[in-house]
Order: structure tokens, then C-alpha cells, then sequence
């Protein structure tokens, strides 16, 4: 495991191995911003690092030199046959999330260049072009950076390099790369110090002996904090900014006007940005000290992007004063960049003109300065200039850029400046995760609006046959474009991640963005947009049109301001509770047998329909219950659990016909147990129902296994098929809908589940006070005059949970 700490002290961990005398390998980004490093092997001794003998940022790699290795450790050898077969079984050795020396089995799953990469992969990776990288579905996670991929004769064939978030694809730079960059050591025989990229001006390198010993405490604490329980510990009490904030400011005022003190308090603006709320007084304190002793300090640039997080008057009037009396040329640049981009931050959205226009006018003076000033590598005239186009046309309140090409089923789009509907323009592609888990929000959006109310348009990080792919199997039911048409909308557009997502109201205004997954923001967002429309389309839902599905949903308390490179919130007015968007379907009516046509009969549905949903559920009211047949879908042992598995028992909960939270259940000696995406992977992700019935409520007798979601809020989905071939889709939310059957303390109700049964078995008593618990889920049926032929439950791969369902039991209400 290589270990490094960085200018401000910070900590943080990769993988490596040896490959010759005093040598290791690993990844360059490992070590790309360490001011020290140490190795420490599996016997447990430890080595320092001295610096790197040799590294291609391009393929991010790089050689380190160590001070010593243990005897009997052997070099690893590299892979003498170039070829690498798909299919072919590797291991992966790593730290993957901090757990030492993991070992992995997986496959070679492709061979790709990065110039063979989607354009939004090149782009974050800024990888040389004719880089070969190794696809493989062992287990690489931060941690693993740096370490060896091998072949079954333990040759290195790879270095684990990154990944695609919330997917299981790993990529490791060929070991042919390697093998070129260890001739090119040979031949050099340099060594380049830490850090590998020192700027000339940093006010941090050299470190000063004083300042480098309070930094050496920091990592010590750090790694104290990292092995505590942090669910019973103030958070804010554990920052290093409430000890150690305090003690550079000591250091700095026992030795006025010198390095040191420079360096301690821009350690110090350092920690107290970016620390708790109880830090930031002692900004204005360290900004006065700065601009009394450091105001000419070629550094003061660093100091200026330092406070671009602080949000405080003193912060914003000292970039201002950088601006105008800074002694160099690149610190006025530098610090007009950096008050640039802290006004858009800290402004509220949208930015009012005065706004746009000042953070425009200190954009201007750096594209104005030609400066060849550089910070981490990129180009200050590059960023003034990328974010000089964003403020014109990419952030809520203006128009965005055009956007004309034609979709794979060869219909021509183009964004209009007006319109008479509202646009969602989003970016996505197939192997992104957030994507994947953004898509049934927008099935959904096509269900509840009309074309001429809601038009969605994806563009893709795909090519066509991709985008296709996703079409017929129903992922996708919107107009699509792919590569290489979307390649220059992603350009025009400087989409950097996925999903970016724009909602653009009927005057051709961005009214919201959202940069990853927005969750019900989105959906709180497009509602808000169309709702004077959705209300407008009443009448027509009672001129003989089919009753649309009804969102239920609660108003959600007011974020917190996020910044404009995150998710931009338009202010938050809650969603109203009955949301009535009718599809123009007409013939969905034709379909409904024992449905009156009339004026009168389509009020009345519509007035029975908003009764059922604004008023509270009464399980009085539930009434002809029919017991669904599971029999054909169980896989999991009531008691005994799977014999792969056989603690994924419910040992305990009682059998045969009972009933639970007032709604009758026929409990067998199985249920159906659905996978997780880091767990029980053997298990089906869906199952089918049948039904062939018309009823008002699903209810499901279920629970889930494991609590980690990976940050996902949906973690299943129910879909109402109906005997017309049309579908409704449920997404179930943890925590409202399900949630672990190990339940710590006392079960308690959920938003659309009430606890059914809790007991106790001999796997749950070895956990003194959790319960074992399950919960009657409810789900209103969307069109509950419509026959449902079948009902499909399906896990959303939500990290490890796994859903599952003992039973399931439609009922009227009435």
C-alpha cells in the first residue's frame, strides 16, 4: 500500500508492486499531488518513499524509488505474450476502499484504445490517444489504483487504473505501456522529487521545517479519526480545523513577516474554508494578517482560489482588493478568475443582470490580460473563457446553445428559442450508472404528459446500433440522438458528466439544471413547470379521454443553495398533492369494458380518483382481497434460506393464509428473493406476476436485505402491465416504500408501508437489539378500471440491496 499526504496535509492511499531493485510501479494520479509518500509492504514494514524515477502522465504511470524492500519479496514479471484474449481469467491485487492486500477473480472483457473510448470518458481522462486499456469485471475500486492485473502464471498484464462509477467496469492501462516507460528509466537514471509537479510560486514548497511537523500531526489524526465510530461522534468536532487552525495562527504570529508564517496561514485559510462552520470567523482574522504582512507574496493567487468557497464579505472584498493592488500580473488574474467564479457560486439563481454582468466584466479582464498564467496544469485563459460561455449560455435565467441533428429513427430535431411545449435536454449514455437510474423518471414524464406539453430529448455518449439497443428493450422510449452526431452537442454544450440535464421552459429559458443523478428534484422541477398546464388539461380528461395516473406527492422541505457547477435549484414551491396530466389517448376508452362514455360518468371517475388519492388510507376500506399465486417465481427457503445462501432465510415468520396490517397474505414455505449489485448476484433481478384482475391496490408483504443503496434513493420498481398492452411503473423508494428486515431498535412505519410482523430467530439473536420485521407495502394501481395481466417486481441494483417479496395481495377500496 503506498500512502501520501498532500500540501494541506491530507491523506490518501493506492496500490503498487515491485518490479526491480528498490522499485515500485503504480498509477501517476496515486502520486500526482503527494509532498511525501511511504510503502508499506504485507510483512507490515514500511519504506519511504524517495521520489519517481520515471512517469507518463499520459497512461498514468509511474515509477517510484523507494529507500528499501524486504528480503525474499520477488519483482513481479510482466506478460511476455502481448496478446490478451477476451475471456481470458485474471486476478486483480489491490486495497480496494481501504481493505488491504484484496484479491479478485474476473474476466478480460475487452480491449479498447482510448481514442475507442465515449467522448466523456476521453475528455476526464486525458489519456493518450493510442493507450491501450484492459476492461475487466474484477473488483477495482478507489484503493486499487496502481495495482497489478495478472494472468493465471501471476504475470502482470495490466495496472488497475479507473473506473466507471456505479458500474462493474474496471480499466487497466496495458503492461506493454510499462514495459516502455521501465527502458526509459534504464536510460535517464534521474530522479524526480516530491512534489512531481511543483509549481514555481506555491506558497507551500518549499515547506518550512515548523509548518511540516503541524502537517505530520494532521495525517497522524486524520488516521486516528478514520478508525473511530463516526455514527456517535460530532463530525464537526473531529475536523482538523478546530485544533489545528488555531495552532498555525499561533506559529504565524511567533514569527511575523517570514516564510513560515506565509505558509501557516495559508494552511490555515486552507483548513477553514473548507472546514465546519465553527472555523469560519477565523477567516476574516487570517485574511487581515495576509494583507498586512503577505500582501506582495508572489503566492497570493493561491491565497485568492482559496477562498472561492468562503462565503463572507471580508473573503469577496479581499479578492476584489487582489484584483485592483496585486503587485503581480497573474495575481490580478488570477484573483479576478477566482472572484469570477466565487460570485457564481455564491449568487443566487438565476443571476440577476447586475450579477451576470460583473462576473462577465472580471471574466473579460482575464481573457483581456492574454495571461500564460497556468494553475494545476490547465490554463487560466482557457477557464475564464469556457466560463465566459457558460454564463452566456449554459445557467438558468438564458438561452442555450442550438441544438439541431437528427435522431436514430432519422426525424429531425431541432431546439426552437420558442415553443409551445417545454424541453428536458438530457445527456446520458448506456454504461453510466446515474443514466440508467435516470431513465424510469423519464418513462414516467411520457406516461403523465403529451408531446405537446413535455418533449424530452436524449443525446448519448453512444453509437446508434447502442442507442437502438436501448430502444427495443423499453429503456428508452424518447427521440435519441447518438454518435457521432451528439459529439459536437456535447462540445457546444461542455457537458463534463453524466447525467447533465436541462429544463427549458416554453420562451426557450433554462429554468433548471442538474449536473448527475437529481432524484425527485427532476421530478419536483418538471412538475412545477407544467403545472399551470397539467391544470389547464383538466376539462379534457372530462371531455371522454382516459383517466391518467395520479402522482402523489409530498411537498419537500427547501435545499440548502447548491453550487452552480452541482445541481442549480430553481426556488423549491412545494408539488401539488394531485397532479392530472392526460395522454392524448382516446382509444384507451375503447378498451374499458363496463366504462360509461358519458360527460357525467367521466366527472364522476375523475372526482372518485382525487377522493382516492388526497385522503388518507383507511384499511377499513380495503375489501374483496385475492391472494396472488407466487408458486411459479420462489427461489429462497422460508427456513432454510438457498444452498448457496442459507442465512437468506426468514426462519420464523408464520405460514399459510394470515393476515397482516388488515390485508389477508398466503405465506408459502419460499418466497422470492431478487438480487443486489454487490450482493446476492445469483439471484433473478425481476420476476412476473400474474394477475388478471382490475383492482385499486397492490399489496406486497416485503422487506429488503442489506442498507447500503450507494447513494441510490430508488431501489426497486413495480410495473403494471395491463391487458391492452400498456404499462404503468411504480418506482419504490427506500425508506418510504421498504427497508432492511434487520431493523435496529423499534420498526416503525413507513410513508407507504406499515410493519406487518416482527419476530426473532437464531441468526437475528446474535445481534442484541435488532429486530427482525417485515412491512405491508401499498401501491395504488394507476388505472384501476383496466384489468392488470401481470404484475413485474424488479430490483434497481441499488448497491447491495437485494428486494424481496414473501407475498403479494390485490384488494378493491372503497
Amino acid at each position: 500500500m503506498i500512502s501520501t499526504n498532500d500540501m494541506v496535509g491530507a491523506s490518501g492511499f493506492g496500490s503498487g508492486f515491485v518490479i526491480g531493485p528498490n522499485l515500485i510501479a503504480t498509477n501517476h494520479h496515486v502520486v500526482e499531488e503527494a509532498m511525501r509518500a511511504e510503502v508499506r509492504y504485507r510483512d507490515g514494514t514500511t519504506a519511504k518513499v524517495e521520489g519517481c524515477v520515471a512517469m507518463d502522465e499520459g497512461r498514468d504511470l509511474a515509477i517510484l524509488k523507494v529507500e528499501s524492500i524486504p528480503s525474499g519479496i520477488r519483482p513481479l514479471k510482466s506478460r511476455r505474450d502481448a496478446n490478451t484474449p477476451l475471456g481470458m481469467s485474471v486476478v486483480a491485487i489491490g486495497h480496494p476502499q481501504g481493505f488491504s492486500h484484496t484479491i479478485s477473480q474476473g474476466n478480460v472483457n475487452a480491449l479498447r484504445r482510448t481514442d475507442e473510448l465515449p467522448m466523456t470518458v476521453r475528455k476526464d481522462l486525458d489519456a493518450n490517444e493510442n493507450t491501450t486499456w484492459i476492461q475487466t469485471d474484477a473488483v477495482i475500486s478507489n484503493g486499487s489504483s496502481g495495482g497489478p492485473i495478472l494472468d493465471l502464471d501471476g504475470d502482470v498484464i495490466g495496472i488497475a487504473t479507473w473506473i466507471i462509477p456505479g458500474e462493474q467496469l474496471g480499466f487497466a492501462v496495458h503492461v506493454s505501456h510499462l514495459v516502455e516507460l521501465m527502458a526509459q528509466s534504464r536510460s535517464t537514471q534521474s530522479l524526480i522529487l516530491f512534489p512531481l509537479h511543483a509549481p514555481r510560486d506555491h506558497p507551500m514548497i518549499p515547506m518550512e521545517a515548523e509548518v511540516a511537523a503541524i502537517m505530520t500531526q494532521i495525517s497522524r489524526r486524520i488516521e486516528e479519526v478514520l478508525v473511530r465510530d463516526l455514527e456517535k461522534t460530532d463530525l464537526d468536532d473531529l475536523h482538523p480545523a478546530k485544533e489545528f487552525v488555531p495552532r498555525f495562527l499561533e506559529l504565524a504570529a511567533s514569527k511575523p513577516n517570514t516564510r513560515a508564517a506565509f505558509q501557516a496561514l495559508f494552511a490555515a485559510l486552507q483548513m477553514a474554508a473548507t472546514g465546519p462552520e465553527s472555523a469560519q470567523p477565523q477567516v476574516e482574522r487570517i485574511i487581515r494578517q495576509l494583507r498586512k504582512d503577505h500582501f506582495a507574496e508572489e503566492g497570493m493567487k493561491y491565497v485568492a482560489l482559496s477562498l472561492v468557497p468562503v462565503d463572507h464579505d471580508a473573503a469577496r472584498a479581499f479578492m476584489k482588493e487582489l484584483v485592483q493592488r496585486g503587485q503581480r500580473e497573474d495575481t490580478k488574474t488570477c484573483s479576478a478568475l477566482a472572484l469570477a467564479i466565487h460570485l457564481k457560486k455564491h449568487s443566487s439563481e438565476p443571476l440577476k443582470d447586475a450579477e451576470r454582468q460583473q462576473v462577465l466584466r472580471l471574466l473579460e479582464f482575464v481573457i483581456g490580460s492574454r495571461t500564460q498564467a497556468k494553475i494545476e496544469g490547465e490554463s487560466l485563459l482557457e477557464i475564464a473563457k469556457s466560463l465566459r460561455y457558460a454564463v452566456e449560455h449554459l445557467t438558468i435565467g438564458v438561452t442555450p446553445p442550438a441544438l439541431a441533428a437528427k435522431t436514430t429513427e432519422g426525424q429531425t430535431i431541432n431546439l426552437d428559442a420558442k415553443s409551445e411545449s417545454v424541453k428536458l435536454v438530457v445527456f446520458s449514455a448506456s454504461w453510466c450508472g446515474p443514466s440508467e437510474r435516470l431513465y424510469p423518471h423519464l418513462r414516467y414524464y411520457r406516461h403523465l404528459y403529451t408531446e405537446d406539453q413535455l418533449q424530452i430529448i436524449g443525446v448519448y455518449g453512444d453509437d446508434a446500433q447502442t442507442v437502438r439497443q436501448l430502444q427495443q428493450i423499453g429503456k428508452v422510449n424518447w427521440p435519441s440522438i447518438s454518435q457521432p452526431s451528439s459529439d459536437g452537442i456535447f462540445e457546444s454544450w461542455q457537458v463534463r458528466s453524466l447525467p447533465t440535464i436541462y429544463l427549458i421552459d416554453h420562451e426557450g429559458v433554462i429554468q433548471f439544471v442538474s449536473f448527475g443523478y437529481p432524484g425527485r428534484t427532476l421530478d419536483q422541477e418538471v412538475s412545477k413547470l407544467l403545472n399551470d398546464s397539467a391544470k389547464a388539461n383538466i376539462g379534457k380528461v372530462a371531455g371522454g379521454q382516459a383517466m391518467p395516473p395520479i402522482i402523489l406527492s409530498n411537498p419537500v422541505p427547501k435545499k440548502a443553495e447548491s453550487t452552480p457547477l452541482d445541481n442549480l435549484d430553481a426556488d423549491n414551491v412545494p408539488t401539488p398533492k394531485v397532479v392530472l396530466a392526460p395522454k392524448n389517448d382516446s382509444s384507451r376508452n375503447s378498451n374499458v369494458a363496463g366504462r360509461s362514455s358519458s360527460l357525467e360518468a367521466s366527472n364522476n371517475a375523475i372526482m372518485r380518483q382525487i377522493e382516492r388519492a388526497t385522503g388518507p388510507y383507511n384499511p377499513s376500506l380495503v375489501h374483496d382481497a385475492r391472494l396472488l399465486d407466487l408458486s411459479g417465481v420462489l427461489n429462497c427457503g422460508l427456513a432454510s434460506g438457498n444452498e448457496g445462501m442459507p442465512l437468506d432465510h426468514l426462519n420464523g415468520v408464520p405460514r399459510g393464509e394470515v393476515t397482516m396490517a388488515g390485508v389477508p397474505f398466503q405465506i408459502l414455505d419460499q418466497f422470492v428473493q431478487l438480487k443486489g449489485r454487490f450482493r446476492r448476484e445469483d439471484y433473478p433481478k425481476s420476476v412476473s406476476v400474474t394477475v388478471d384482475e382490475s383492482f385499486d391496490y397492490l399489496f406486497m408483504l416485503n422487506g429488503c436485505k442489506q442498507w447500503q443503496t450507494e447513494g441510490q434513493s430508488f431501489v426497486a420498481s413495480v410495473s403494471f402491465v395491463y391487458e391492452d398492452g400498456s404499462k404503468s411503473h411504480c418506482m419504490l423508494k427506500y425508506g418510504e416504500h421498504l427497508t432492511d428486515n434487520w431493523v435496529r431498535g423499534t420498526p416503525r412505519d413507513l410513508l407507504h408501508a406499515d410493519v406487518a410482523w416482527t419476530g426473532t430467530n437464531e441468526a437475528i439473536q446474535k445481534r442484541p437489539g435488532w429486530t427482525l420485521a417485515l412491512h405491508v407495502m401499498r401501491l395504488k394501481n394507476p388505472r384501476p378500471e383496466a384489468k392488470v395481466k401481470e404484475v413485474i417486481y424488479e430490483s434497481s441494483l441499488a448497491g447491495a440491496i437485494a428486494p424481496f417479496v414473501v407475498a403479494m395481495t390485490v384488494a378493491d377500496y372503497n
